[in-house]
Order: C-alpha cells, then structure tokens, then sequence
C-alpha cells in the first residue's frame, strides 16, 4: 500500500532475518539527527547530518530538519545519534509555488507511520487531493490588530485578484474567528478548488484601521506542492 499525504510506501520483503531499527523516543528541538541516503553505489550509502529544527510540524505528523536533503536521500531514515529512527524524510523541490524551501526538510514521524501499518499492509492506496489555494503567506512579527497578518500575497493567486495587500490583518474567515494560521490552514484543508471564501480584513491606511470584507475564489494548489 501507499499514501501519498504522507510520502509513504510500503514493499514486502520476502527475508526476516534483517536487523531493524529501533523508533526514537519523543524529538525534541535541537536534538542533532543524521539522514542516511544512497549514492550510485549501492555499497557506499550517504550521510547527512542537521538538527531538528522545529516539531509537530503538518498537523503534528511530521518533523522539520535542517539536514541537507537531496534525491539521494530523500526516503531515507532520520536518525539519532544512537542509531534510532525518528521518522522518514520526504521529497521536497528547492523552489515551491510560494518561494523558496529554505533549506530545510521534513519526515514522517515514526509513529505516525507505525499507526498506518495496518491499512498499508491492506493495499490501501491514500492519493493526494486537488487542494484549494489561497496564495498568502504568514507575516513576520505581531499584528497590531487581532488577527493573523498577510507577509506577501502570492502573484496571480486568488489572493492578489481579490486586492487582498501585504500587511491586510485577517480577523475572520466564513464567519469564523482566525487568531492563528492553523485556524485558516485547517478552514482552507475543508475547501475545494473554485470554492468561495468571506474574509473580513483590517486594513491601515493613513495611520488608521479599516475594516473590509473581500470575497475570495479559490484556486488549486499546484501538483507537486
């Protein structure tokens, strides 16, 4: 079986006598962890070496590294330095719909694969959906408003044909309070492509806050991201 939202597959091995590693205890924040990769030849395995940059990343499944990644090694164990295997790393393109990847990288927690064992040794077969896309990106620093504040809109997303405008504060979200990014993140999860949005946005202008509301139609994520 293989799901694809995680970046996983599953192979029958015919042998059982492998050795297997161990799964690690609970990562935590600038623990340093090592990527075994391969290289053309498969004697000569590669090693990258990082630390874990951020936790519960992507709905708490997975964890971020600053461990270099490339194609050689994507698919690969994370490692402690103990030898013990804290997820699975997953693809990642260096220039994405909305920038750069900044040079860091995720895998797949352990655990969370572990929990999907069961429908993968089924043949379950999870595929991507087509994701609804808004096009902005999180701003640095507090919002003097409540609310989460745009850092840049996207060029020729849906975003920018609704004059949505760096800086904009996002109070509100169909109806719904939006205080943290994951609030719209996890709205946005609900959509379909061509689905409309209600936002009501503050907006400064000449030293005072306005309050606008702009009807978003979304578009879809590009494949791939």
């Amino acid at each position: 079986g293989y799901d694809q939202t995680r970046d996983i597959a599953l192979l029958r091995i015919s042998r059982t006598d492998l050795p297997t590693l161990s799964p690690a205890a609970a990562s935590r924040q600038g623990d340093f962890v090592f990527i075994v990769g391969r290289s053309p030849n498969p004697l000569r395995p590669t090693v990258n070496t990082g630390i874990i940059s951020a936790t519960d990343r992507w709905k708490k499944s997975a964890v971020q590294t600053d461990a270099e990644m490339n194609y050689g090694n994507v698919g690969g164990p994370l490692l402690t330095l103990r030898g013990e295997i804290v997820g699975v790393t997953c693809h990642i393109r260096p220039r994405e719909a909305w920038g750069q990847s900044s040079g860091v990288g995720f895998a797949t927690k352990i655990g969370e694969i572990e929990n999907q064992l069961p429908d993968l040794k089924a043949g379950k077969k999870v595929l991507l959906k087509e994701r609804a896309f808004l096009g902005i990106q999180v701003g640095e620093g507090e919002p003097e408003m409540n609310g989460i504040q745009i850092g840049q809109v996207i060029p020729g997303s849906p975003a920018e044909t609704a004059k949505m405008l760096p800086g904009d504060v996002i109070a509100e979200a169909d109806g719904k309070k939006i205080e943290q990014w994951d609030q719209l993140l996890s709205l946005l999860e609900k959509k379909k492509p061509g689905d409309p949005l209600r936002f009501k946005v503050q907006r400064k202008s000449k030293g005072k806050w306005e309050e606008k509301e702009f009807n978003v139609r979304l578009g879809a994520l590009p494949r791939g991201n």
